[in-house]
């Protein structure tokens, strides 16, 4: 009873997180949860962890710094550019007719520069250099993260094939359980057995129940989390 007690508290507070999360109102002897998908379709899925939430973000802020980087680093590089000239011109203070040929005369220019700003570079430098150990940092932060998500794909995998078995072995107790209850209840009927030991046995039953009920939820809870755990975002 004591256990029963403590769960009824649980759930009641868990209702209350709900509340918190999500602004509405929920009343815990009135609402219907729905029951938790099979755990089988999860455990045989593979895991693609660069599917997950985590994952996502990381290589968001990954390839934002790599741009960031790449930005810098042509700061560094000399800067090239390329300029023409045309010209005509005619100028003869003698003769007003020559000046007027003159203006035959044409210059055209092409050129090339190219610009390094010395004291910029150094700045920008130490910015690429700065850049670069950030990037690094998020590369290993990322590959730290995805050796945590793949041990907890194992853990869960294992867990998911434990209480697999946990609940096979509880519907065999169960089972048997029943066929005792039934020969009880035969007996009873004959008034060879006394009631309580029939109590006793309906009591043993709705105790096998709970247990095997409780085996299936933290098997498919699991499995839940498994699947959470590489949810495409939508």
């Amino acid at each position: 009873m004591e256990e029963i007690e403590l769960l009824s508290l649980r759930w009641k507070e868990l209702f209350k997180e709900l509340e918190f999360h999500t602004g509405d109102s929920y009343d815990p002897d009135n609402t219907n949860v729905a029951p938790l998908p099979d755990a089988r379709a999860a455990s045989r899925a593979g895991f693609p962890y660069e599917r997950s939430l985590e994952f996502r973000l990381q290589e968001a802020e990954i390839s934002k710094k790599q741009a960031e980087l790449e930005i810098a680093e042509r700061e560094n590089l000399p800067k090239f550019g390329l300029y023409t000239n045309y010209i005509f011109y005619g100028s003869d203070p003698s003769a007003y007719q020559d000046s007027f040929e003159d203006i035959r005369r044409r210059n055209f220019f092409v050129g090339l520069s190219a610009s390094v700003a010395l004291f910029e570079g150094f700045r920008n430098e130490s910015q690429t250099r700065r850049l670069g150990l950030e990037l690094e940092k998020l590369q290993v932060e990322q590959e730290r993260a995805v050796a945590e998500l793949k041990k907890k794909h194992r853990r869960l995998e294992e867990e998911i094939r434990s209480y697999g078995q946990d609940v096979s072995h509880r519907r065999v107790i169960r089972d048997q359980t029943e066929q005792k209850l039934a020969f009880s209840e035969r007996l009873s009927i004959q008034s060879i057995s006394d009631q309580m030991d029939l109590i006793s046995r309906r009591i043993e039953l709705a105790h096998q129940k709970w247990e095997l009920e409780k085996s299936v939820t933290l098997q498919r809870a699991a499995a839940k989390e498994l699947e959470f755990l590489a949810e495409v975002p939508r």
